[in-house]
């Protein structure tokens, strides 16, 4: 495999795909996506990138109801193809955590979500006029290293390996070249270096250090951008640190600062202190993302709020004896909380807003 014409170009000449020989573009469908713009969502086997989705798609839901009746209404879709995420939403909202994606069990499928921004002028008389539309996809990217190292594996070894395999190679090709930015999501649970790794790798096709299996995947996903001149630039990479309540809970004297602190997330000392913590933590991935000079970087705590017994206990489900319950909002009698904590769970919504303006930066002009 040639470095210099980058993985996913490789990875497409052997599955047969139609590259153009003067600009190295792939012969890609032109309705495959709906949107302009979009960044795409990636991250390592079980990194929490569905429970991020979902929250996602929860936070916007609640955007959608919030912004309906005045000049900035916000809109959500989801793509959901052969992915999971209305029920991964059901579920955030009963207090159950997704079911975790597996690897070596195929290729991504085609999903995401597709947000919309729209300006509106009054008018009186109820009366307005839409000034403009702006546009996101946010398609998943739902395939981890070790999972791209066997697509590599099977393309060369086998060369006819079916349309359906083709179209899902096609496409995950696509969502790398088309994507304006990137969603990488780490786990803070396995960070090491601390008295204690909280959650160590426990699939042995895979390294120990959770930072060399993310930088692997941004290397394998980004050095296709990095080579092709055809391809779109990078203009802004959120990093979401998932499992913050649990780091929090188990290192915080360690940490020295509070991960769940509700300060805005443009405090430039949140910003740094989160900074610091990946750089700390996930030197090579910290690096890979930075010699990329990206212009756009932020980083995001994301958490779901564990629920407790009165001993102060975490709760477990019994049917899932490793998944622990997500607290639920409380909804108190003979009043109307239910309006706004109904199906609501405990999570770092303020986190999830802010991340939803800062994709707002890449929306496109319909």
């Amino acid at each position: 495999m040639s470095m210099q014409t980058g993985t996913f170009y490789d990875i497409a000449t052997m599955a047969g795909i139609p590259v153009n020989p003067a600009t190295r573009a792939l012969a890609l469908p032109a309705t495959l996506f709906p949107a302009k713009s979009r960044v795409a969502l990636v991250g390592t086997i079980g990194a929490g990138k569905s429970a991020v989705v979902g929250g996602v798609g929860v936070t916007a839901e609640t955007m959608v109801r919030e912004t309906e009746h005045t000049n900035n209404p916000f809109y959500c879709r989801v793509i959901e193809g052969s992915s999971e995420i209305h029920q991964d939403k059901s579920d955030l909202r009963a207090g159950h955590f997704p079911k975790k994606t597996q690897a070596y069990t195929g290729f991504a499928s085609e999903a995401g979500l597709l947000l919309e921004w729209e300006k509106k002028l009054d008018l009186g008389f109820s009366k307005s006029q839409t000034l403009w539309h702006k546009y996101l996809q946010v398609p998943i990217c739902d395939l981890a290293g070790e999972d791209i190292e066997q697509m590599i594996r099977q393309v060369a070894i086998k060369n006819d390996i079916g349309e359906y395999s083709r179209q899902k190679v096609r496409n995950l090709i696509a969502y790398m070249q088309e994507s304006d930015g990137f969603i990488v999501c780490l786990k803070g649970t396995r960070a090491q270096g601390f008295k204690r790794q909280l959650e160590p790798e426990k699939d042995p096709h895979v390294s120990r250090d959770p930072d060399v299996n993310m930088v692997r995947l941004l290397d394998a996903l980004l050095q296709y951008k990095m080579t092709n001149p055809s391809s779109r630039p990078i203009r802004g990479v959120a990093v979401v640190l998932t499992a913050c309540d649990v780091l929090q809970r188990e290192l915080g004297d360690e940490i020295g600062f509070n991960l769940l602190d509700p300060k805005n997330l443009q405090d430039e000392t949140l910003q740094n202190d989160l900074k610091d913590f990946i750089a700390s933590c996930f030197p090579a991935t910290y690096a890979a993302i930075i010699s990329l000079r990206v212009p756009n970087v932020k980083f995001f705590p994301s958490f779901f709020e564990a629920a407790t017994d009165t001993q102060g206990k975490i709760q477990y489900w019994p049917e899932e004896p490793d998944s622990p319950k997500i607290k639920l909002r409380e909804v108190k009698p003979f009043s109307e909380d239910w309006r706004h904590n109904l199906r609501k769970i405990s999570y770092s919504e303020r986190m999830y807003v802010e991340l939803i303006n800062w994709l707002r930066n890449f929306a496109a002009s319909a």
